[in-house]
Parts: structure tokens; sequence; C-alpha cells
């Protein structure tokens, strides 16, 4: 038995030596090919070969091409030169066949979705096979039979052997990725934002560094050009970082590829976090900017969303915060120039790495609020979430948008989970059954069958034809334009949206019928959009109208009203009426207690509002005694150590030094802190806040190094974020002066 197992094991070790061997060939034979490219460019330089392709010698490197099992396909008459230099640009034929002007060739998504995986396969790699494994025995195996058409020199950019505006074209969009992305992971995700955005696969043009720029050129530097290292494979070629920055201004929009999408490979390579920061640094009107991800990893976001915990949302924007551009890795040591080159780009622009990371983790944890958004709106009304979890949820993404300073929608998702957990405490709460109620702003809870495009679609359909037949003017035609207005609200038209709601007000005058519940859900719904429109005195009359039809239908005590409350003390408070914001809180808290719970994080945000707006009306003690209670349920609920709990800390500080309670204060601040630095929430601008309270409390407690530090570590989030001109800010800024000037 023994020698059996042994005779097997030398069998499979036979095997594994083969496939080495083989791999060891396959990798000589490459070398080999690259050195003798790399003496052919060096012949050309010397003989001074510089010029363009003839039609014939394009036609005789397209059979080569076919040669290596690729569909034959004449070399495109362009190529970007390495340095991009606007004389360098590849050109377009134009249909005259003169030149149209400069432009950056890219591949089209379509092209990039069928017959570049082909070809991946074809070369013996699944769709696995990241773009690292993809570089030598696909992009530049192709290329290395093709003569250049920029320079005439042998071996030629991915992106000149395509032919056909299907797979070619002017780049309309650029692709930051990293090289441990998946060549599945790339197709599907650039498939997806087509889907999501109607965009036409076959004409959205994708300029890629590993398939736009010719991988056989030599890497330029300052001291020269340093010729390929005869008998090494080539390693990856990027343009120079100033010409990125010129790249990224000529194309104008950049999709940052991150997956996956709590731990993505993107913030480990230095030439990643780079080339986010250069595009955050040019600002939306030189380059639009968009994070995109493939449907698994979204389908996985909306998985960690469904149980309502969401600690996959919290740890992602812990380790979004943790960015350090100084610490990531080159792509390979040989690749270490080019990062370098990319960090000495940022120190000549002022860049200090603590403002790169800074606002790469900003764009970062603004895409995961909304992004987690827009998933538990979708979960909401195809009502797969529900209960406790869906109360969970929106409590949790409510406060995330809180951090990026999304103040109304953050407001909206907060209002929801509040209604959302009196299903938790025993009362019978079902999603609304007509189209005409929206749970809070944006999440009209009715369901929609087929896609947001499509449900808008029938929707208009049916208004016409009911329009055509006169039969619009009826409750049926009342619901109808409310459910028009969800599906326009779902695609970001609000001001379609808003005319939606008024017609079908317009009807309901007429018809009589606004005097009822449903009316008063209608009004509240014009109040929500004429809000989240900034419009805040007309969305105000709306809501008070809506109570006052609620009061006399005899349904102001429903659950219905719990909804509108919290919509009339969101509105006073943004008109700064304390007493007004007190009062609907309180009439809210009154509700609550008929028909629900306080035992779930929603609670604990309603009690924490209305000791806010008890602190505002000056009556500091019942504020605490609010806090305390809120506290009781973040701690029973284990949602203490999050930015709720931390707003929570910092609040009852606040409280606490209003009654003359210093030491107590400001033990509640450092806790905040360190509550805020677990969770990776210190560096926003509401940890710039915090810091600034606990500055202060530390400069009256007579720390004043102490202060000085942590109002030093303030100014720079406030300078970051440039919110220097807040009044927070202000504050900070004449504390800090006196401190320094004292020290």
């Amino acid at each position: 038995m023994r020698l059996q197992n042994c005779q097997a094991r030398v069998r499979e070790l036979s095997t594994q030596v083969t496939t080495l061997q083989e791999a060891f060939a396959e990798e000589s034979r490459i070398s080999k090919l690259m050195a003798e490219l790399a003496q052919e460019r060096e012949g050309s330089v010397e003989s001074g070969v510089d010029g363009g392709v003839s039609p014939t010698t394009a036609g005789i490197e397209a059979e080569k091409l076919h040669t290596l099992d690729r569909p034959r396909s004449p070399a495109s008459t362009g190529q970007a030169t390495v340095t991009m230099r606007p004389q360098d640009l590849p050109r377009s034929p134009s249909r005259s066949g003169t030149p149209s002007g400069p432009t950056l060739l890219g591949a089209s998504v379509h092209h990039l979705r069928t017959a570049f995986l082909d070809e991946v396969h074809s070369a013996g790699h699944d769709w696995t096979a990241t773009l690292r494994d993809v570089r030598i025995v696909v992009v530049q195996m192709l290329g290395a039979t093709a003569r250049s058409s920029r320079d005439g020199r042998m071996g030629a950019a991915y992106v000149d052997l395509l032919q056909g505006e299907d797979s070619v074209g002017q780049a309309t969009h650029i692709l930051s990725c990293s090289w441990e992305t998946s060549v599945r992971e790339v197709a599907e995700a650039l498939d997806h934002h087509c889907c999501s955005l109607n965009l036409p696969p076959e004409r959205t043009y994708i300029w890629m560094s590993c398939l736009c720029v010719n991988q056989f050129t030599p890497r330029c530097v300052r001291s020269g050009c340093a010729a390929c290292t005869i008998g090494e494979p080539i390693t990856p070629v990027e343009p120079p970082t100033e010409d990125y920055n010129m790249l990224i201004r000529a194309i104008g929009k950049l999709l940052v590829l991150l997956c996956p999408w709590e731990s993505p490979y993107y913030l480990t390579e230095v030439r990643c976090v780079g080339e986010l920061f250069i595009a955050l640094s040019l600002g939306p009107s030189s380059c639009e900017l968009a994070a995109v991800t493939p449907p698994g990893e979204a389908a996985r976001l909306r998985a960690s969303l469904l149980d309502g915990g969401g600690n996959d949302v919290s740890a992602a924007w812990k380790a979004f915060a943790s960015v350090q551009i100084e610490c990531c890795e080159p792509y390979e040591p040989s690749a270490v120039g080019g990062d370098e080159q990319m960090l000495g780009y940022m120190t000549r622009a002022g860049a200090s790495y603590s403002l790169v990371n800074f606002k790469v983790a900003s764009f970062l944890h603004m895409w995961l609020a909304t992004a987690a958004e827009g998933h538990v709106r979708q979960l909401l009304a195809s009502a797969r979430l529900h209960g406790e979890a869906a109360a969970r949820a929106c409590d949790l993404v409510g406060w995330l948008l809180r951090e990026v300073c999304l103040h109304h929608r953050a407001a909206a998702m907060l209002q929801d989970g509040l209604q959302l957990s009196l299903k938790t405490g025993g009362a019978d709460v079902e999603a609304p059954s007509k189209p005409s109620l929206f749970l809070c702003l944006g999440s009209m809870a009715s369901r929609q069958c087929g896609t947001p495009s499509e449900a808008l679609e029938a929707a208009e359909s049916k208004k016409t034809a009911m329009e055509h037949s006169g039969t619009l003017k009826s409750t049926a035609g009342v619901a109808l334009l409310s459910s028009l207005a969800m599906s326009r609200w779902s695609s970001g038209d609000q001001s379609g949206t808003l005319e939606a709601l008024l017609e079908a007000k317009d009807i309901c005058n007429e018809t009589k019928t606004l005097e009822s519940p449903d009316g008063a859900a209608l009004l509240r719904n014009i109040g929500i959009v004429k809000w989240y429109r900034a419009d805040c005195d007309g969305g105000l009359e709306d809501y008070m109208q809506a109570k006052l039809i609620c009061q006399r239908t005899g349904t102001f005590s429903s659950l219905s009203s719990i909804g509108l409350l919290l919509t009339i003390g969101f509105a006073k408070a943004d008109r700064g009426d304390a007493d007004g914001m007190l009062k609907a809180f309180e009439e809210t808290r009154r509700l609550y207690d008929c028909h629900g719970t306080l035992e779930t994080p929603s609670a604990a945000t309603l009690l924490a509002t209305m000791g806010v707006a008890r602190g505002n009306c000056g009556d500091h003690v019942a504020a605490l005694e609010a806090y305390g209670q809120a506290r009781q349920i973040r701690e029973r609920t284990q949602t203490m150590c999050s930015p709720a709990g931390a707003v929570l800390a910092r609040n009852i500080g606040i409280a606490m030094a209003a009654v003359g309670r210093r030491p107590a204060a400001l033990e509640a601040y450092r806790e905040a802190q360190r509550l805020r630095e677990q969770a990776g929430f210190l560096a926003t601008a509401a940890g710039a806040g915090l810091l600034t309270s606990l500055g202060l409390a530390l400069s009256e407690g007579g720390d004043r190094q102490a202060a000085v530090e942590v109002c030093r570590e303030a100014k720079h989030i406030f300078e970051f974020s440039r919110t220097l001109h807040t009044s927070t800010a202000q504050a900070l800024l004449g504390r800090l002066s006196d401190l320094e000037l004292d020290a």
C-alpha cells in the first residue's frame, strides 16, 4: 500500500514538473521575443526610423495577429504616446480620410465584455485572471507582432489593434483600477455602469493604461529614456503623472473600480490612490468622478444591509478612513520609479500625504453612504427589507449620510427608521398599500414591477391613456399620478415629481377629496419634495395643512401621524424654531409610546433629538434625561460604537458643560473621541466639531498644551474639508490663536 502511494505521489510530482517546464519555456519564449523587439527598437533609433506605417505594412501586421488566434482586424490609424504630448496624441480618421483632430482612443465596453474576454480564454486563462495575469500573455503578445502606427516600430498598444466603431473610438471614460482586478470584474462593472445610466456599450469607450499605452515604449524618466531590459519582460508602462493630469482633463470622466467593495484592492496601490486624488483635485468642472462595482459586489452590499446590522458597512467605512498612500505598495519592485514619480508630483503640488488620504477617504465615504442609501431605498420599495432589520438599516445609513453632510437625506432616512421601528414593538404596521403614500423622502413604499425606468415608462403611458379617455380627474387618476411621482422621484426628476403631485392635489380639490387621510398624505408628500428642494417655508405650510386635515378627520392619533410630526419637527428645526421643534417631537414621543417600543436604535435617535430640542430651549436638565435614556438604548442594542453614539456622547458633554459639570463634560468629549477613532469617524466635519468642543474644554480645564494639539488637529480637518468659513471653525481659530499667544 505504501509503495502504491509513493508511486502515485511520484506521478503527481512528475506532472507538476512537466507543467513548470512548459511554463518556463513559455516565459523564455516571451523574454526572447521582448529582447528582439528591444534590439529592433534600438536599431531603428540609430538608423533614424521614425515614421508612419503604410497601408501595406498594416495589412501584413494584421495577418500576423491572425496567427495568434485573434480575429483579423487591421490596426487603427493612431496611438497615444507614453508622454502624451498634444502633438503625439492618436488621431482618429474622419469620414473624408483626413485627421479630425487629437483624440484619445479607448476600447468599447462592448468589446471588453465580449472579444477581450474571448482573447483571455484563448490564451489559457479563465475570466478570474487579473489584469496582471493577462498583461503579457494577452495584451503584450497581441501587440508584439504589430508595428506601431505612431512611430513605425515593432510593438503596438492593444487599442491600436482594434477596428470598427463598435470596438474602438474616442475615449469617453478613464477606468482607474488595481492590477489585481479580474477581467470579469472589469467587464461586469463597466457593463453594469452602462446599464445603470442607459449608456450604449458599443459607444462607451474606456481608456485603460494597460490597453491604451504602448507597453513596448521605453519608460520615460526626467533624466532620459530608459531602454527596455534585454531578455526580461517589459514592466507595465504608465503615463507620467503630469500627463495623467492632462489625460483626465482631456477625457473628463473617471471611473473608479472598487472591488471587493468593503476592502478594495484599489487602496493598496500608490498609482490608484494618486490617480483618484488628481481627479478630485481637478474638481467636478474638469472631471466627472464616479465609483463603479460589479453587480455581484452590489448584491453583497445589499445582503449586508438586509439583516439591518450593517457590520460590513461599518467595517468598510473604517477601512476607507485608514487609507495611507505612503504605506501603499508598488505594483512590482521594477515599477517603483513610477510610484515615486506619483508621490513626487503630489509633493511638488503642495499636497501632503495627510491631505491626499483625507480627500480619498472622503470620496469613498460619500460613495459608501449614498450607495447604501440607494440599496436601502430599493429594498424598502420591494418589501424585501422590513421590520426591525429595516429600522436598523435606516438608522445606520441615516447617520452615515449625516457624517458626509447630506443632512436632508439623513433626516429622511432617520425618519423612515422611526416609523419602521414601530413594527418591532408589536404594532400592526404594514407597508402602505397605495402608491400615494411615501414612507419619507424618496421612499415611496409601493411595489413596482420591472426596473425603475420601466415603471416610469409604464406610468407615463397610463397617464397619457387616461388623459385621452378623460378619466384622469378621478380617484384612480390621483393614484396614478402619485405612482408617476414615485417613478419620477426614483429617476432623480424632482421637478417632475412635484408637478405630478400638484396635479394630483388639483384633482383632489376639484373632486372634493382632499379632506381625507389620503389627502393629508398627499400634502405631506408635496411638503417633503418642497423641503428637499430647499423650499422649507412652502414645505412647512403643506405639513401644517396636512396636520389640520388629520385632526378634522379624527386620524391624528394614527401611526401615519408620527411621520407627519417628524417632518414638522425637522422643518421647524431648519427654521430655527426650537419651541416648535420640541413640541412636534414631544407629540411624536407620546404617539410612539402608544404604538411602539423604545428599545430600538431609531427610538434612541428620537430621544436624542428630543434632548437637542430641549437643550435648544434652555432646559439642559431635561436634555440630559433624554440623552440618558437614549444612551441606555444604544448600549442595550449594541449601537453605541457608531457615529450616532459619538454624537450622543458629545451632546451629553455639551449639556454637562451647560449645567456646570465640566469634568463630566470633558469625560463625555473624550468618550466621543474614542468612539470616533474606533469606528473611523474622526476625520469628518462632525469629528472636527467634536475636537473643537474637546479643545475648548481642555483649555478651560487648564491643560493648554493638550488643548493646542487638539485644536490644531481640528483645524487641519476643517482645512482639508474646506469648511474654515463655518461658525464652528471660526470660533476654533479664535480660541487657537489665543492659546498659541499664551503659550
